[in-house]
């Protein structure tokens, strides 16, 4: 396989260190063709960047295809495997400070998850992940990527709880006796979880999988006590090395998209503008707004609708939003699956003005605000109906390079 990875090399790049069209590297080739350790070190010595990301968001090192098996035989050779685990811990000690196997691709999966997938067995995945943590890495396989027993099929990280229509938000009957209950317990919970996560920054709650970002994307903005508070939070908490800016929780949301979908939440409005929101994205995703240095967040992750932060902010009519993101990084022309039928970001865009129309037709601000937002993603040339190729396309906006690599 390695030889037909260097003949796909050799067509597709002129030189060691271009990308193809969606942004693959000799490395992502080399991996996906079944290449080791000492193929990947002559690569990077070469001057091939180990941290370019595809369009997909994955490292090379998501593409690892371990070649396990004779041609002609359905075991695995143990030799084969223990070769592969040496090739594992040399990838990880070249990585260890970088992050580079906790990065999340758009589908939020870490090399390791999709190292776990491709394996698909499980005594030869416990044997890979015992030489792992023999070495000394601590890594495990994200619980939304780990295969449940039968018996446990119905546990709330294998069978998350559906979502309504991002558009069609679903109200609280306000005469619900136990409505006013919840939300307290809520806010309660959202409290108990930063107060412990300030002294333990991964602290992931056990039950939602959130963690202190998805608390403040949630949590009522007096039960901080003012704005600034909360940007500093937000801000204090992306800086946290010990925390991941890219965790999905049981909903598949991460810190990002759930900011966007959830602030300004119920009875905070007056408090928190687009301008506001906007100032929220920027300390997340900015280590440096001046000096662009990105936190290590990956814009274009997707949740389980395979929508994006860009959607929900376009589709709420947010320009200061849809603009840090996009200058973050967001592909305009990412599409999201409903039903089977794929939306672009612009149509859902255009049919969201519609539908304010129909709601306000008087209500210059909100189609002002939507105008803006449609400004935006035309001048990155969003498209109404982008082919496969338009969304996984190199664009001049897309990210290259995984944010804060070493």
């Amino acid at each position: 396989m390695w030889k037909n990875a260097t003949t796909a090399i050799t067509q597709e790049f002129t030189t060691l260190v271009d990308l193809d069209t969606t942004g693959n590297s000799a490395l992502h080739y080399a991996a996906a063709g079944g290449a080791n350790y000492e193929h990947f070190n002559a690569l990077i010595k070469a001057g091939v960047n180990p941290y370019h990301l595809n369009t997909n968001g994955q490292l090379f090192l998501h593409c690892l295809r371990p070649i396990l098996k004779e041609s002609d035989c359905e075991a695995f050779d143990q030799h084969l495997l223990t070769a592969f685990n040496l090739n594992l811990v040399n990838l990880l000690n070249h990585f260890r400070l970088s992050g580079a196997f906790r990065w999340r691709d758009n589908e939020g999966m870490t090399a390791v998850d999709a190292l776990a997938l491709q394996v698909n067995d499980i005594k030869a995945t416990k044997q890979i992940f015992s030489a792992v943590r023999n070495a000394g890495h601590p890594l495990e396989v994200s619980p939304r990527f780990q295969k449940a027993p039968k018996s446990v099929k119905s546990a709330k990280w294998q069978q998350p709880s559906p979502v309504s229509d991002p558009s069609t938000p679903q109200q609280e009957d306000p005469f619900s006796k136990n409505v006013g209950d919840k939300i307290e317990q809520g806010q309660q919970r959202f409290k108990d979880l930063l107060h412990r996560a300030w002294a333990e920054p991964s602290y992931v709650d056990p039950e939602t999988g959130d963690n202190a970002l998805h608390a403040l994307s949630r949590i009522q903005l007096r039960q901080v006590g003012s704005y600034m508070k909360m940007l500093s939070s937000i801000r204090a908490f992306a800086r946290k090395d010990d925390l991941d800016l890219n965790l999905q929780n049981r909903d598949q949301e991460s810190p990002l998209t759930s900011i966007v979908r959830h602030r300004p939440a119920q009875g905070m409005g007056s408090h928190e503008t687009g301008a506001t929101m906007s100032k929220y994205l920027d300390a997340l995703l900015w280590k440096d707004p001046l000096q662009r240095l990105p936190n290590k967040i990956n814009v274009n992750m997707r949740n389980r609708k395979g929508a994006t932060a860009l959607y929900y902010a376009a589709i709420r009519g947010r320009p200061d939003s849809v603009r840090s993101l996009i200058e973050a990084g967001a592909n305009v022309n990412a599409k999201l699956r409903i039903d089977g039928h794929a939306v672009s970001i612009l149509q859902a865009t255009l049919s969201a003005k519609d539908r304010a129309l129909e709601r306000s037709p008087n209500d210059t601000l909100t189609i002002y605000l939507y105008d803006n937002v449609l400004s935006y993603l035309e001048h990155e040339n969003a498209l109404a109906d982008p082919t496969i190729f338009d969304e996984r396309r190199v664009s001049e906006n897309s990210v290259k390079m995984m944010p804060g690599c070493i």
